[in-house]
């Protein structure tokens, strides 16, 4: 038996079926009909699967052929890393590519399987191309056109869309923390004091404000949340977020410092009834009246912040839900933070030098919260006589507490007073089966080097093994710098890691 191409036609002698021969040219549907779907050349069958021996290429099927010009069989495809034939009309999906070769899960437009770089396109669904992997997927770095709603950034692990948690990552608004999403970006306003083109009543980021008592005029004046983006400079408070709406201050370049200060009975910038706040890369400073964030019966996210020589507290919090990180709450006057009620969780922060002899020291506890102290450093925080130095809650029913991997040093010593124990950190008391180290004030030289109120940890010192990571806690310490990221590894207690 032989067999012979004629076009697109395959004719076998010496059968007794003659496969696709249709003499004169004359009965096309009969030749259809006569080409067995899966047989060498002849269509696929659906999935882009041949008889054994052949590949789908171009739609109809064939040996293995490399389009640099190589004639393999199907054999050869598999071991060799030929490229494997398969049918383009169902689209670059391909099941039958994912399974003969992962490194080329895709149907290419010539019929053969392939990475995502030899797509023309990868599609609605993921529509980006990773080099690195061969893979299209939702989205990359920098390349988030699939992702909005809810999950308007993008995860770098997985390359899929994700809540953002960073305000990096709504560069034309502002990441509302406590739901994933942006703000819109007819939210944001610019504010730049140094700008010669600012204006009281524009706020683009070519004629922003002059100042914050203009920006907030436009946010009173409007509905919904409002982002302000700060240039460098020093401005004057007090800012009021409209309550029920939601109000972000970031410094629009983080390598670059906004301060505001100023007198005020209350605090320099608030929220109350319902408010969301955010503050980002700002330092508040020396209200000699009042305190530097006061925070009732609404949200509060600190990031890379400072409050430091108010007359009161750092921050006081009422029924509020109050998330700190990488922030910097030194030297105020009665206590760093007040805690009434709510939730407050702080990470990767310095809390140091608040207080004076009679006051309240680091943080006070003036009822029953949930309150979580994780990656933190408290040192020399003062208090009156009797009372605790860096953590003090007062009484012990309803609080849920969790302190670890963190930093407690008090002048007074046995300076954490609430109901729990820390656990994997520093201490100056006696807490039985917490995997603590013990220091006192006399050691402290010895295992931080301090400026300014931080503490940064020492290398090669015990502090090494004492903290404990795990899954959950956060990937960076207060400088950026990564952490251990496995469940269990030990880690540096504190804010800072060397």
């Amino acid at each position: 038996m032989g067999a012979r191409w004629s076009g697109r036609v395959l004719v076998v002698f010496g059968a007794s079926v003659l496969a696709c021969l249709n003499p004169g040219g004359a009965d096309t549907e009969s030749e259809t009909a006569l080409c067995v779907p899966g047989a060498e050349g002849c269509e696929c069958l659906p999935g882009g699967i041949c008889e054994g021996g052949l590949v789908c290429a171009s739609q109809l099927c064939t040996v293995g052929v490399d389009p640099t010009g190589t004639t393999s069989d199907s054999t050869t495809a598999e071991t060799t890393g030929q490229p494997v034939g398969c049918d383009p009309r169902g689209g670059p999906e391909s099941p039958l590519c994912a399974a003969s070769d992962p490194s080329r899960p895709y149907c290419g437009p010539d019929g053969y399987c392939v990475d995502c770089t030899e797509l023309a396109s990868c599609g609605a669904l993921r529509p980006i191309c990773d080099p690195d992997s061969g893979y299209c997927v939702e989205c990359l770095p920098g390349q988030t056109s699939a992702c909005a709603g809810d999950t308007p950034a993008c995860d770098p692990a997985s390359n899929t869309c994700a809540p953002c948690t960073q305000h990096d990552e709504c560069p034309a608004s502002a990441c509302d923390k406590f739901t994933g999403a942006c703000f819109p970006p007819s939210t944001l306003r610019w504010v730049d004091r140094n700008d010669p083109n600012c204006k009281p009543a524009l706020g683009s980021e070519e004629e922003p404000f002059c100042n914050l008592d203009q920006a907030m005029a436009w946010v009173d004046g409007a509905t919904g949340p409002a982002a302000l983006r700060i240039r460098q400079g020093l401005y004057q408070g007090p800012v009021i977020a409209p309550p029920g709406r939601a109000l972000a201050l970031i410094n629009a370049d983080a390598s670059q410092s906004v301060l505001i200060n100023g007198v005020h009975a209350d605090g320099l910038v608030s929220a109350k009834d319902e408010a969301k706040l955010f503050i980002d890369g700002v330092a508040l400073a020396g209200n000699s009246l009042g305190s530097g964030v006061v925070i009732a019966k609404s949200k509060l996210w600190l990031d890379r912040s400072e409050l430091s020589g108010h007359a009161d507290a750092g921050l006081h919090t009422t029924d509020s839900s109050v998330t700190i990180d990488r922030a910097v709450i030194t030297s105020n006057g009665r206590v760093g933070v007040e805690l009434a009620g709510g939730a407050l969780f702080i990470t990767n922060t310095f809390v140091t030098h608040n207080g004076k002899v009679g006051r309240d020291g680091g943080v006070l506890g003036a009822a029953a919260a949930e309150l979580r102290i994780l990656f933190s450093t408290f040192i020399n925080n003062e208090a009156s006589a009797g009372y605790a130095a860096s953590v003090e809650c007062v009484g012990v029913v309803g609080w849920q507490l969790a302190l670890r991997s963190s930093v407690f040093i008090g002048k007074g010593g046995d300076s954490v007073n609430c109901p729990t124990i820390a656990t994997n950190s520093v201490v100056d008391g006696d807490y039985p089966d917490g995997d603590n180290l013990v220091v006192d004030t006399s050691m402290i030289s010895s295992f931080f080097t301090a400026i300014e109120g931080i503490y940064r940890a020492k290398p090669e010192t015990e502090l090494a093994t004492v903290g404990l990571w795990k899954a959950g806690d956060p990937a960076l310490d207060f400088d950026g710098a990564p952490r251990p990221t496995t469940d269990g590894a030990s880690d540096y207690p504190g804010a800072d890691r060397p």
